[in-house]
């Protein structure tokens, strides 16, 4: 097994074998194997967030620069400044509102794609992803040009008479945000739904419950879970939303969020900002622990309402509990409506038609803007490719696009060595705080992306590492790796431990072994974290807007400066690039591993 090697690395292949022999079952083991990760992650997360914090109590001086003094002069602005608080209670109720309608919208296709029998459902997945993908600032143009006064949504409505603008106003930003929401909460509640007994299902049918009855008895308390968890994660990304507030509601309707980019970005006042950044974060996740324990509360009286009471009062409480399901039964959902089509599977599929349509128009929109003769020319009365021409010949478009490649590429590449590192050790050891080091990987996606980008920034300008390629590279890497992570750690899961016994058995030892065979099965994985890694690093705007430096302007920030001067068609050709770019990377994905393989729903 050894006439593979070339005989000048013979001696460094025994070295390393050796090492490898006499630690692989030491208790340090996981941790040396999964130490580029945790030293990363705790040296450009863990420390620029703890900074951050201490950077809050510090004095501004001048711009840029700060005094390090224990001083609570910025919180006291935050909360005595009547722009900062009615902004963050205006902040906190149209989060609540955005979230409530994604989860709403979000639940029919996640059902569907689970439940259905279609064979094409789980394409549905692609389609439900994508545009989380190509970005919030592509989405974000795409609704702008809908709700703006000579928008698609305002032709539609003159029709009927009516004139109003939602361009600039609560409903206007309420309907975009929760369009953006939705790939997360569909993620999330596929992840329940996928998880659920059919079983369960079965056996509330077989008991007499027909469709309805079994979703509202064993279906939805059983999804749940999947419920809460979309909602707390849509709430968190909600309030830190930041280049959807920019371009629908701004400055008429105002979001926390960007009044962290002017105080902190704009207005260099980084104590100030970080300031804001923590009061944003504290708010956030006191909601979120008062939603956790509401919920909580109500789950226990439903778990113990039986278990406290005499037979009688069990009996009474379980004819109370289902009085409902007599008027489930009177609704006419199984009635036969087109062919063998009944009502309820025709609602469920007009919903699916609604949501998709909810989710992907802002999309579609930007798409048909870019081959048209101007911004509200829909459809394009003759197709052209102007403004693929002119941004082409732009330099200024050409210089953001090869800054954009350059810093994803070396971002996917450390994102892959961390999520290998940490993926392999959590998918092959057991080891103490193994559960809780895995559920912290999650916690760069917890953190809204405006506070850790401001977090990165103050750290990262003290060693000169803003507004290069290099500092971009490490920064958009800490946000990028928990989705390679999450992608790695599906494929360990898939891995079969088999083969690799097999391979010993035959007489390869423990480096060829992982060269020759570990590492080929977990190479669609690999690839498949790669381009995911990749696709968030290219259109991330949040960290990289914090980034960005004379000549360093990647693509999302550049259509972000460009929107602040107004809409243009060459912005929409641009995001249709983007969108194609995405496009072909989840089409490599599909080949690969497939969609539901890929996310780890098969």
């Amino acid at each position: 097994m050894k006439t593979w090697l070339n005989p000048l690395f013979e001696p460094l292949h025994e070295r390393l074998l050796s090492f490898v022999q006499e630690h692989k079952d030491s208790k340090w083991a996981p941790i040396f194997i999964m130490s580029p990760y945790l030293l990363y992650m705790g040296v450009f997360f863990a420390i620029p967030v703890v900074y951050m914090f201490a950077v809050s109590f510090f004095t501004n001086v001048a711009t840029g620069t700060m005094e390090a003094t224990l001083t609570l002069e910025n919180y006291v602005e935050v909360f005595t400044t009547s722009l900062y608080v009615d902004t963050l209670l205006l902040t906190v109720e149209i989060s609540l509102i955005s979230t409530l309608i994604a989860i709403l919208v979000s639940y029919p296709i996640a059902y569907f794609i689970v439940f259905s029998s279609w064979k094409y459902s789980k394409v549905l997945i692609l389609a439900a992803v994508a545009p989380m993908l190509v970005g919030n600032v592509v989405r974000a143009f795409g609704w702008y040009a809908l709700l703006d006064t000579s928008g698609l949504v305002n032709q539609i409505i003159s029709v009927f008479g009516i004139e109003y603008t939602l361009l600039n106003t609560k409903p206007g930003l309420i309907i975009a945000i929760a369009s953006v929401l939705m790939p997360f909460a569909v993620l999330i509640l596929l992840s329940n739904l996928f998880s659920i007994d059919q079983d369960l299902l079965q056996a509330g049918q077989s008991l007499g419950g027909n469709p309805l009855q079994t979703f509202w008895y064993v279906t939805f308390p059983l999804s749940m879970p999947g419920i809460v968890g979309a909602t707390l994660i849509s709430f968190v990304l909600t309030m830190g939303t930041f280049s959807t507030a920019v371009f629908i509601g701004m400055p008429q309707v105002p979001m926390i969020g960007p009044l962290i980019y002017q105080a902190a970005a704009a207005g260099l006042n980084w104590p100030l900002g970080a300031a804001m950044s923590f009061v944003l974060l504290a708010v956030a996740l006191a909601l979120i622990t008062i939603y956790g324990r509401v919920m909580e509360v109500g789950s226990s009286r439903q778990g113990v309402q039986y278990s406290l009471v005499s037979d009688e009062s069990a009996e009474i409480g379980r004819e109370r509990a289902f009085s409902f399901a007599g008027l489930l039964e009177k609704l006419p959902f199984d009635k036969r409506v087109v062919g063998t089509q009944t009502l309820g599977a025709l609602l469920l599929r007009v919903g699916l038609v609604a949501a998709f349509v909810f989710l992907l128009i802002p999309v579609i929109f930007a798409v048909l803007i870019s081959f048209s003769q101007g911004l509200y020319v829909i459809p394009p009365e003759t197709p052209t490719l102007q403004w693929y021409i002119e941004a082409v010949n732009s330099g200024r478009w050409i210089s953001s696009f090869v800054v954009s490649f350059q810093y994803s590429i070396i971002a996917t590449l450390i994102s892959l060595t961390l999520s290998f590192s940490a993926a392999y050790t959590i998918g092959r050891y057991d080891f103490p705080m193994k559960q809780a080091i895995n559920s912290a990987t999650f916690l760069p996606l917890i953190i809204p992306q405006l506070i850790l980008g401001i977090a990165l920034l103050i750290f990262l300008n003290q060693f000169g590492l803003v507004g290069n390629i290099l500092g971009l590279s490490i920064a958009i890497a800490v946000y990028a790796t928990p989705f390679a992570t999450q992608s790695m750690l599906i494929a360990m899961e898939n891995f079969d431990e088999h083969l690799e016994e097999a391979a010993q058995m035959l007489g390869a030892d423990e480096i060829q072994t992982f060269l020759r065979v570990t590492v080929p099965c977990l190479l669609p994985g690999i690839m498949s974290a790669g381009i995911l890694a990749f696709i968030i690093s290219y259109s991330n705007l949040q960290i990289a807007v914090f980034m960005q430096g004379p000549g360093i302007v990647p693509v999302p920030v550049r259509i972000f400066s460009q929107m602040q001067f107004g809409a243009t068609p060459i912005i929409a050709a641009i995001a249709t690039i983007n969108i194609l770019i995405t496009l072909i990377a989840i089409m490599v994905v599909e080949r690969l591993f497939g969609a539901a393989e890929a996310l780890g729903y098969a």
